[in-house]
């Protein structure tokens, strides 16, 4: 059984868009995880979504990323 295969499970990374979420993002993205980012910085999740994609897609492996802008009053 392999410990890190996170293939077909949902990670949702509040403030994703940089630092130590980002970091984590990419970490998670690596072992097959579906990434969510919800960030306020609406363009800094963007760039960390073609980041991730670009760092992690293989002809086998699509990595599956999506953005959400928030603001603080909605979470």
């Amino acid at each position: 059984m392999d410990l890190f295969n996170l293939s077909g499970r949902v990670a949702i990374i509040k403030g994703g868009a940089r630092g130590i979420g980002f970091v984590i993002a990419k970490g998670l993205a690596s072992y097959g995880a579906v990434i969510v980012i919800a960030d306020i910085n609406s363009d800094g999740a963007e760039e960390a979504k073609i980041v991730i994609r670009s760092l992690f897609f293989t002809l086998y492996h699509i990595v599956r990323v999506s953005v959400y802008a928030c603001h603080r009053s909605s979470l």
